[in-house]
């Protein structure tokens, strides 16, 4: 019974005492350091890269516009945002793979089903004919091809 008596009275102490609670001068210097950190001027972020509006569609994803100063961009879609490329550079490693990234797979009536190799595996999608764009336009053709050769 006296622990019981001497806890509950030192319980009360600190409750009275404000152990554990802020001083008032701590208060007054965590706000006034919260004022001064909204009241610094904020710089704006660098401004990423955006499709223009005069830009032309290669393929899903893949735009071609000209600057100002006459200099052809490529601009791909990313995860991240918009990568800006020099069109010479982008036919160079265009040129690089020999190989056609996209396949046409299947053809269902109006509708064709492309596939295409990626790190993550193979990627599979459905188009309609009306919608391809060229790169998909071509594989739609090769399969066309070698269709009617057979």
């Amino acid at each position: 019974m006296k622990k019981t008596t001497m806890a509950a009275l030192a319980l009360a102490v600190c409750a009275t005492s404000g152990f554990g609670q802020q001083s008032s001068s701590t208060a007054d210097k965590s706000a006034k350091a919260a004022q001064a950190k909204a009241a610094t001027k904020r710089v704006p972020a660098a401004a990423g890269t955006e499709l223009p509006a005069g830009a032309v569609r290669m393929q899903e994803g893949v735009y071609k516009a000209q600057d100002a100063k006459g200099k052809t961009w490529i601009y791909s879609r990313t995860p991240f945002g918009w990568t800006k490329t020099e069109e010479s550079s982008f036919k160079v490693a265009a040129q690089a793979s020999e190989v056609p990234s996209i396949r046409a797979i299947a053809v269902e009536g109006d509708k064709v089903k492309f596939e295409r190799d990626s790190p993550f595996g193979k990627s599979v999608w459905t188009k309609p004919v009306s919608d391809l764009a060229p790169e998909e336009k071509a594989a739609y053709e090769l399969k066309l091809n070698a269709k009617n050769e057979k």
